[in-house]
Parts: structure tokens; C-alpha cells; sequence
């Protein structure tokens, strides 16, 4: 892979509509959005995303000093980034009205972020060429990460990317992130989603998109002590000998065994922290498979969800508790793709950092409590294994839209009752996020990543994921 030097000044065809989402003032902006975007559909759409996305990391916020705090949303655009995930999955492609109002929420969101920060749009650094061996200057990268030094960090990024094709790569910006996700979720967040982009975009552009990254995997303070603790127990424990992926073609544990796979999640989400580390090196030296293992963190991830949104479903919560309750869920299911990204020593070490995170570390289910037993009692009886979709019923949407939660679970187990199942439930949290009034970018990178993970699970539990989906845009917060 080899660097481009235009790619810092100008992006060729698509640079004429990037200097339009860097240069134009918000209001100006959404006078302008209709008539630049005209009747464009389906394909027609994808150059403004990616206009949006290369603006977003052309004019990322560059950190005035080693250690600075991160500015919120400075790093690759949620809303945009989301976007292409929906329409990638295929959850807009049928409704191009929802895409095309999708996509100017992208638009404006990534406008607005970089027209709002502190000094107005700052450009990445150009770095002159390197000097040294690359095994030298990869051992001085991780360094530099490790140092908290986002410019030293970006500087050796930018001499070793035009030598490292698209596994080593990922390979680097995964350890990287690793190594400090328990100071910050977003190290490894960024870093999985970064690399989801490029498969859309494509790998030519990984000089830029992951430069953003990479400084903020340096910046920060890192927390090593949960990371060599886990490194600890993949090497006393002999994880990665005895850990094993799940062979194509055998049953998923949830498939199984629905009812011992849902006791591994509440078990899981019941635990302290280093109780949970203990809980996935037993599975996994127990055999059981690497994907099993993340069905199930990712389910007690969103029990855990759930009982922070149900302890108070009588208000709409707040932008910040709606940032706060997302960073319980999102951090774990990024750990949890690792298993189909990272190398096998990646994929352990995700698996075992997972209940360390901030967000999740501190929160335990409680089963017991009496503001959990009205939905934990049936969420053990429900499974999702019908053949054929029910149809959405016009109530499920307007319990999403006038904020209704408490009316979601009976619909549920009416048509999980009735041996069908409930993809198609799916279609309303696909619509209603981008229209979010509050950071709508966070909204759809919420609906998105339920959404993936209801798609991927192989377990009759996993309808939680979408119940969870839903529950979150009932409860969204509704200041401008």
C-alpha cells in the first residue's frame, strides 16, 4: 500500500464537495443541502458520504498538547459513518425517503462539527519522510502511543503506513487500541469502526482515515494494569492453545442450549470485574468457541443496558445519560467484533478486557432487585426461534415515537409467543435514529450497533438486542 501525497490536499473529484462541508457556515449550509443533493438516489448517494467522511478526518481537531482532553465527536463523524452502515446492511435500501433524510442528517452533523470546533477547522500535520528500519520505527510507534504522544505517535504512523498492507495494519491500530481501552472505549471503538469504513470506502484511504485514530489511541493516560493482568492470563492459563473458534457448520451454544447460554450472560453481568475475566477464561479452556463467548458478553452487555434504561422508563433522559448509557453497551460489541477482525491473541484479550471498560466496570445486573423482575422473568421465558417474520404493528411504532417503553416487551411476546419471529421490528429504530433531535449522530451509532449484533447472534435471546434498540429511541432525550 503505498501513500499518496495528494491525498492531504486534495481529494480529486469528490474535493469540491468536501471544501463545501469544511468552508460553509452551518446555516448556510442546511439552505444550500436540498439543492446540492437534487434527486440523488441509491449509488448516486455514496460520493457525499464520502465527502462527508474524508472532511471529517481532513478537518479532525488536532490535540494542542500530549495529554489534552478530547474535544466530543472530534474523530470520524457518527452520523455519517453510521449511515453507511445502515445502507450497506440494507435497512434503507427499500426506503429511499428514510435514506435520503438520513443522509442530511449526516451531512449537517458533520458540517456542524467541524464549522462549531474551538478555532475553526484544523488540519492534520504534514510529517517529512522517516528514517530508520521499520521494525524500529513500529517498536517506537507503540511507544509513542504508550507515552501519550499523539504527534510522535502520528508521525511514525505516517512512515510505516506506505510499508504495511491491509492485515498488518489492522493488526497494528487493534494493539494499539488494546492496550489502552480501559482508560478510554473509544481507543478500540474507533479503531473497529475505522476499519469497517475502509472495507466501504476502501484501503487506498488508510493513510488519512487512520491518522485520526492513531492520535487518539496516544492520547489520554493509559491504564495498564487490567491489560497486563489479562496478558497474564492468556499466558498462565494457556488461552492461546486451548482457545478455539466455533467450526463452520456446528450449532452456536445459544442454539443448543438456550437456556446455559442465557445463565453464562447473567452470570457474566452479575460478576465484578476481575470475576468476569475469570468467567471468560473458563469458558473459553472449556472449549467453549470464541464467537460463543462474544454472544454471550454481548448479551450481558445489553442486559446490563437495560437495567440502567428500566430503572427510570417514566421520563426521557437527558443527552448526557443517553451518552452515558450508550458507552455500557458499545465498548463491549466492538470487543466483541474483534472476534471476526483480530488475530487470535486479539480476539482472547478483547474477549477478557470487555468487563473492564468504564462504563460497564462499575454496574452490575441485579436480578433481584425489585425494579428488575417485572422484564427479567419474561426475558428468560421469551426465545426467538419461529421461521417467519410478523409484520411490525402500527403500535410498535408509536411506542417508539411518543415515548412509550413500557409498551414494547408485550409486543414482543405476543409474536415471540405466537412462533414468529421479529426482524422485521427492525425496520422503525432503522428510521426513527437519524431523525434523533440530540446528537443524532450518537443515536444512529447506537441503532446501528444493536442492530448489527441482533443480525450476527446466533442465539434465540438475541431479540433482546432489538428490544434494547427500541427502548433507547423511546427514552431519547428531545432538547434541540
Amino acid at each position: 500500500m503505498g501513500t499518496n501525497a495528494k491525498l492531504k490536499r486534495d481529494f480529486g473529484a469528490l474535493e469540491k464537495t468536501v471544501r463545501w462541508l469544511e468552508e460553509t457556515e452551518p446555516a448556510k449550509f442546511q439552505a444550500e443541502l436540498p439543492k446540492k443533493v437534487g434527486k440523488a438516489r441509491g449509488a448516486k448517494l455514496e460520493p457525499f458520504l464520502k465527502s462527508a467522511l474524508l472532511a471529517g478526518v481532513r478537518s479532525t481537531q488536532v490535540l494542542p498538547e500530549p495529554g489534552a482532553p478530547l474535544p466530543h465527536g472530534w474523530l470520524i463523524q457518527p452520523s455519517a459513518q453510521s449511515l453507511i452502515t445502515q445502507l450497506e446492511a440494507g435497512g434503507l435500501a427499500a426506503d429511499q425517503e428514510a435514506a435520503r433524510a438520513a443522509l442530511f442528517v449526516a451531512l449537517s452533523e458533520v458540517n456542524r462539527e467541524i464549522r462549531t470546533q474551538p478555532g475553526g477547522p484544523v488540519k492534520l500535520p504534514d510529517h517529512g519522510p522517516g528514517t530508520g528500519a521499520k521494525e524500529e520505527i513500529f517498536f517506537a510507534f507503540l511507544e509513542e502511543v504508550r507515552a501519550g504522544n499523539p504527534d510522535g505517535a502520528d508521525e511514525r504512523f505516517c512512515w510505516l503506513v506506505s510499508d504495511l498492507e491491509k492485515g498488518p495494519l489492522t493488526d497494528l491500530i487493534l494493539s494499539a487500541g488494546l492496550e489502552g481501552v480501559t482508560g478510554d472505549v473509544h481507543k478500540v471503538v474507533a479503531a473497529v469502526e475505522a476499519v469497517s469504513m475502509l472495507q466501504w470506502i476502501g484501503w487506498e484511504w488508510a493513510p488519512l482515515i487512520l491518522r485520526p485514530v492513531v492520535r487518539l489511541q496516544a492520547s489520554g493516560v493509559h491504564a495498564l494494569d487490567e491489560y497486563d493482568r489479562c496478558l497474564q492470563e492468556v499466558e498462565g492459563k494457556e488461552l492461546l492453545r486451548l482457545a478455539r473458534r466455533r467450526p463452520p457448520g456446528q450449532p452456536a451454544l445459544g442454539e443448543r442450549d438456550a437456556g446455559g447460554f442465557l445463565a453464562r450472560a447473567l452470570e457474566w453481568a452479575e460478576a465484578e470485574p476481575h470475576d468476569r475475566l475469570r468467567l471468560v477464561s473458563e469458558n473459553l479452556r472449556a472449549g467453549v468457541p470464541l464467537e460463543d463467548t462474544g454472544e454471550v458478553l454481548g448479551v450481558g452487555a445489553t442486559l446490563l443496558f437495560l437495567q440502567e434504561s428500566l430503572r427510570e422508563v417514566t421520563h426521557r433522559v437527558t443527552a448526557r445519560e443517553a451518552d452515558e448509557r450508550m458507552h455500557v453497551l458499545t465498548g463491549v460489541l466492538a470487543l466483541t467484533r474483534l472476534v471476526r477482525l483480530g488475530t487470535p491473541g486479539q480476539r482472547i484479550l478483547a474477549l477478557l478486557l470487555a468487563g473492564y471498560l468504564p462504563g460497564i466496570r462499575a454496574r452490575q445486573l441485579a436480578p433481584r432487585a425489585p425494579d428488575s423482575g417485572w422484564w427479567l422473568t419474561p426475558l428468560q421465558r421469551l426465545v426467538e426461534t419461529g421461521s417467519g417474520p410478523a409484520e411490525p404493528p402500527a403500535a410498535w411504532g408509536e411506542a417508539i415515537l411518543s415515548g412509550k417503553p413500557t409498551g414494547l416487551l408485550p409486543i414482543i411476546a405476543e409474536i415471540l409467543d405466537s412462533g414468529r419471529t421479529i426482524e422485521r421490528l427492525a425496520e422503525e429504530p432503522s428510521r426513527s435514529a437519524p431523525t434523533r433531535p440530540v446528537a443524532a449522530g450518537l443515536a444512529i451509532k447506537l441503532e446501528r450497533s444493536l442492530a448489527d449484533v441482533y443480525r450476527t447472534t446466533r442465539c434465540p435471546h438475541r431479540w433482546i438486542h432489538l428490544w434494547a434498540s427500541a427502548l433507547s429511541l423511546s427514552l431519547w432525550p428531545e432538547e434541540t
